[in-house]
């Protein structure tokens, strides 16, 4: 299906679903919706994440997407004057012979939500469940939607896709207002501010420390190299499978994503260097007044696990997001415990699983045992035994380091 774009300057127009019809297009690329889709370079009066900008989607697709073999999906919702309301990036993926409609994430969006204009703000339950229906009906078919990872709110406005959430999901969302002025408020943000100097002084007795951003393609290639090579050792070492050979595609998006969006500042690459080792790198997203924590790592040697690199990066990096004028330093989907220190703000995300077909039925039925047994088993003794067990394990010191 087909549409034609209209000029970005109609959007302050006020859309109209006083019919209570409106139009579904689909196209298989964003690029398909010029003056639509918003970009991380332009900007549209609608509400949405960077997860879905045109621009960050365009390196998804042909890396993760293609590696997944997933089928992408654009959908534009119309009002009846062709104003936008919502735009939704979609896919279909087969898993065991299932065909589930899904955001496209595979594990890299933190946040999956539609972009929402002014005409879908005040979408009540009614009006989100007809829209779905209009939308579903001109999908191709599918089975099951599996809809993970939905906020509440898209930006400052409320997100309708609420309206379809079955459950809410297994990780919420946390993140800190950054102070106005760093000098005179922000060491005061910092939980352990002061261990965290001490640490640093410790570990410039060892050699020259430097904490740095990448400025040219070189650098950012080569702190996403580090990256890489300490997240497969992390995730390797926890789960005795490298993950990277297990997901097709992973690496694909963040060299894609680095490629094609770190000239324009939307991809921030840091690393904190002992000489010329690297000790801790991140890679992430910095669009509008948000610093987007995605993928912090550290060395986790012996070695080097008292002086803590992974919290010094992450320190220096709100640090910096605070002195760029920056409003928010979001960490993302998880409740790892370490967040707690630094985060004054929470976000519930919810999931919605929608089947279609008897065949999806079974698998909403199979997946909603797992979560339910999963959820168990986070609260209860055996899940607190596990935690604390994984604390020891992490905290232990070889004999003669100094205390903390």
């Amino acid at each position: 299906m087909k549409m034609t774009a209209k000029d970005s300057g109609e959007f302050g127009f006020v859309p109209d679903i006083t019919s209570g019809t409106v139009r579904v297009v689909i196209e298989r690329n964003p690029a398909a919706l010029p003056g639509f889709w918003p970009r991380t370079t332009t900007t549209t009066p609608g509400r949405y994440w960077v997860f879905q900008c045109a621009d960050v989607i365009e390196a998804w697709c042909p890396s993760l997407g293609m590696a997944q073999g997933i089928e992408s999906l654009f959908v534009a919702v119309l009002d009846a004057r062709d104003q936008p309301l919502l735009l939704l990036p979609l896919g279909i993926r087969s898993r065991g012979g299932v065909r589930q409609l899904v955001f496209l994430d595979e594990t890299v969006s933190d946040y999956n939500a539609p972009v929402v204009f002014a005409g879908a703000r005040d979408f009540d339950v009614a009006t989100m469940r007809r829209v779905w229906h209009d939308i579903v009906a001109s999908l191709p078919p599918f089975d099951v939607a599996v809809l993970e990872k939905m906020p509440d709110m898209v930006k400052d406005w409320p997100n309708p896709m609420r309206f379809l959430a079955t459950g809410p999901s297994c990780v919420g969302a946390h993140g800190m207002t950054l102070p106005a002025d760093w000098e005179s408020d922000g060491k005061k943000r910092l939980p352990n501010f002061r261990d965290s100097r001490r640490r640093l002084r410790k570990l410039a007795e060892r050699g020259a420390v430097s904490i740095e951003t990448a400025q040219t393609a070189e650098e950012a290639s080569a702190i996403l190299e580090a990256m890489i090579s300490m997240k497969r050792r992390q995730l390797l070492r926890i789960t005795g499978v490298d993950p990277f050979d297990a997901r097709p595609g992973y690496v694909d998006y963040y060299v894609e994503a680095t490629r094609r969006l770190f000239a324009g500042g939307a991809v921030h690459l840091s690393a904190l260097r002992l000489d010329d080792q690297i000790l801790a790198a991140h890679w992430g997203y910095v669009l509008d007044d948000r610093f987007y924590q995605l993928m912090p790592t550290f060395l986790e040697d012996e070695e080097w696990r008292f002086y803590a690199p992974g919290r010094l990066l992450n320190e220096h990096l709100i640090e910096w997001s605070t002195r760029q004028g920056l409003a928010i330093f979001d960490f993302g989907c998880g409740d790892e415990p370490y967040k707690a220190a630094y985060c004054d703000q929470h976000w519930s995300l919810n999931e919605a699983v929608l089947p279609m077909t008897a065949i999806g039925q079974l698998w909403s039925l199979a997946f909603n045992a797992r979560r339910f047994a999963a959820d168990r088993l986070r609260e209860s003794a055996t899940w607190n035994t596990i935690k604390a067990f994984r604390h020891r394990l992490r905290s232990r010191r070889p004999a003669g380091w100094p205390a903390s």
